[in-house]
């Protein structure tokens, strides 16, 4: 899972991954956020933003802007960890994994139900997140992506483990 700075996410930008094979989506007309003093702020701001986050996340792909659905599950995953918001977390990857395989992009499937395994397990659904997580490890070695393959399969462990503690 790829981590970007605070001021980042809430500036409004984001780095596209380069295996997303999605047409980028057009620009939105809305004021850029103003740079934020410190994290306490940043953090205050997406307390306030993270429902209109989340539900024009899940909203987007409907109205032909998948990238956005992609990049706010990506920008918002590690938020939604700290703040342990953990459905809206399922929420986010679980659309952005339809997002994926509506474009048959094998790589960021694979990708999101790591994702989403890692979300699931939070909540302690571990029959799902087992399930996600070898899903996402097979997906992977078809693809040839070593990186998220053994992240898979380390969170695979995980669930495993914690299963039966």
């Amino acid at each position: 899972m790829r981590r970007l700075p605070w001021r980042v996410v809430l500036q409004g930008r984001s780095v596209r991954h380069p295996s997303r094979r999605h047409p980028p989506s057009p620009p939105l007309s809305r004021p850029r956020a103003s740079h934020f003093p410190d994290r306490r702020h940043a953090l205050q701001r997406l307390d306030s933003e993270r429902a209109n986050l989340t539900a024009a996340a899940i909203a987007a792909p409907a109205f032909g802007h998948r990238g956005i659905t992609l990049d706010l599950a990506s920008d918002l995953a590690e938020y939604l960890n700290f703040r342990r918001y953990f459905d809206d977390w399922i929420a986010l990857a679980a659309s952005a994994l339809a997002v994926c395989r509506e474009l048959d992009d094998r790589r960021g499937e694979g990708r999101e139900l790591n994702i989403l395994g890692i979300a699931l397990r939070e909540v302690r659904r571990f029959d799902e997140a087992f399930d996600a997580h070898t899903t996402a490890a097979v997906v992977c070695r078809e693809v040839g992506d070593r990186r998220i393959k053994a992240k898979a399969l380390g969170a695979w462990a995980i669930v495993h483990n914690e299963r039966w503690l």
